[in-house]
């Protein structure tokens, strides 16, 4: 009868599997990392979106918060074809808000207010007159 060689592992063998389970075990807690960073960011940046949104809403809430003031107007002129000589007038309106972020949300500040925390929105609104020109 021929002797079983039980040879088992080395001391080599082993040391490079523990060599190779650390890499794997670092690249994973790299990327677990990572990927945390990045949900941490995302709810930073939904965070900041609704204050900016309930400060946007909060703007109008009273009857006179719709009057923006000094706005840009542009109208638009646009005569009907087909002979029936209607023609319409648009006015588009358009006004710019900054509101500036810190702790407590944001505020309104005066148009082209430029800094790190400072967003602003454009509002566009129409109004149109349709007048009949009889020919």
């Amino acid at each position: 009868m021929k002797g079983k060689r039980n040879r088992g592992m080395t001391m080599v063998e082993i040391l490079i599997a523990f060599v190779v389970l650390t890499l794997v075990m670092a690249i994973l807690y790299s990327c677990i990392q990572f990927s945390s960073n990045l949900m941490k960011e995302a709810a930073d940046v939904d965070r900041e979106n609704a204050a900016f949104e309930e400060a946007v809403v909060n703007r109008f809430t009273a009857d006179d918060a719709y009057n923006l003031g000094d706005s840009e107007v542009v109208t638009y002129s646009f005569k009907e074809s087909g002979g029936s000589g209607d023609s319409y007038d648009v006015q588009v309106h358009s006004v710019n808000l900054s509101f500036e972020g810190d702790q407590n949300g944001y505020t309104e500040v005066a148009a082209g207010s430029t800094g790190h925390n400072v967003r602003g929105i454009y509002l566009f609104s129409t109004s149109g007159e349709g007048s009949t020109s009889g020919e």
